[in-house]
């Protein structure tokens, strides 16, 4: 667990005193990440670099699973913390494998046990180590050299990784990619993150908790949908913007909302058949024999309500995975204005719908 103490940190310039970081208490439990935002100056960087000592605090302390870091010693409280900045910060005149081997090497593990580190790493991020360990960082991507950070930061299984921005300078799509694969390499590792991003839709996604920071201060600090839904000024709700319901969906899973008592069409059904369907706009689930879903059927499109549906569906039919958030799903309806999305299994096997109700009615409960 990450303990703040009433942490501050005041810079002398020119004969005048600075407050970058103004009395900031918070707790942080093991395996949890914690995204740090708020606007440029806010104090997130400083507070961030104050954990490792890379800024020595005015004030405060530090606490790491009940110990000060004060107490540390500096050079050591830096090997056992992982360290990701932008752009992954990789040392260019090293290869691949020697940047990931990096901390082992100071932590004195022996060769065999780094190399077989460093191989591993790269397979858990779906980087091929017979083709990648051996080159430059030049030879890399820029979603491949974050990779790479990420786990160069993860090298000496550090319990508590802090990480400054890592995904800010990569192109939309390969970030969220790699996000997704974070998240999903957070859940084998378990490791304790405190996370400075400038994006609100990162944070929300990326974290169990996000602290708001304005001009040194910290304006609140807790799950993203109790931020979204209860601000605690004026600032985090000016900040969170008035679509934060809209965010909140992002939070929610199509498994959660999903109404399972809706038997679908078959595709030899007629479509006479699903005429309660007919009562608003709604895709029609269509499954096979096997109840996998394999169309669906607009009811907004169709004008004469005969025939077999299978000669209704759309080629290209939109439907919700389990997996999918609720913001996918209502665009799927806004963009098709309809009130019902079929709704599958990963394996394609039917599971229910997901109506606009449903989705409302979520909303109102009240957030953990």
């Amino acid at each position: 667990m990450i303990t703040v103490e009433r942490l501050a940190k005041k810079f002398s310039m020119r004969g005048s005193s600075l407050t970058a970081v103004d009395d900031v208490s918070f707790e942080v439990g093991n395996g949890e990440i914690c995204v740090f935002i708020g606007p440029s100056g806010c104090g997130k960087t400083t507070t961030l670099k104050m954990i490792n000592r890379l800024i020595a605090p005015t004030s405060g302390r530090v606490l790491i699973d009940g110990q000060d870091t004060r107490q540390l010693d500096t050079v050591s409280l830096r090997r056992s913390i992982g360290y990701v900045i932008q752009q992954g910060g990789l040392f260019p005149n090293m290869t691949v494998e020697e940047n990931i081997c990096i901390v082992p090497k100071l932590l004195g593990w022996d060769k065999a046990r780094y190399r077989k580190r460093a191989h591993d790493l790269m397979e858990m991020v779906s980087l091929d180590p017979g083709q990648f360990l051996s080159r430059y960082p030049r030879e890399l991507s820029g979603g491949q050299q974050q990779r790479i950070g990420v786990i160069r930061a993860l090298a000496g299984d550090p319990p508590l990784m802090l990480m400054d921005e890592p995904f800010g300078a990569i192109d939309p799509i390969i970030r969220a990619s790699i996000q997704d694969e974070f998240l999903k390499l957070q859940k084998e590792v378990k490791k304790t993150i405190l996370f400075v991003s400038h994006d609100l839709d990162e944070a929300v996604k990326m974290g169990d908790k996000i602290a708001i920071f304005q001009a040194g201060k910290l304006m609140q600090i807790d799950t993203p949908a109790r931020i979204l839904s209860y601000p605690a000024n004026d600032f985090v709700r000016k900040f969170v913007g008035r679509d934060s319901e809209f965010r909140r969906l992002s939070l929610i899973s199509a498994s959660e909302v999903v109404r399972r008592d809706v038997q679908p069409a078959r595709a030899s059904s007629d479509v006479g058949s699903m005429s309660g369907f007919f009562g608003g706009s709604a895709l029609i689930p269509v499954v096979d024999d096997d109840n996998r879903l394999v169309g669906s059927v607009n009811t907004n499109t169709i004008v004469e309500r005969r025939g077999r549906m299978m000669e209704h569906i759309a080629e290209d039919f939109p439907f919700a995975l389990e997996t999918d958030d609720l913001r996918y799903v209502s665009t799927i309806m806004m963009k098709l204005k309809v009130d019902v999305v079929p709704c599958a299994a990963k394996d394609g096997s039917y599971l229910g719908v997901i109506d606009r109700l449903s989705i409302s009615a979520r909303l109102n409960e009240v957030p953990v």
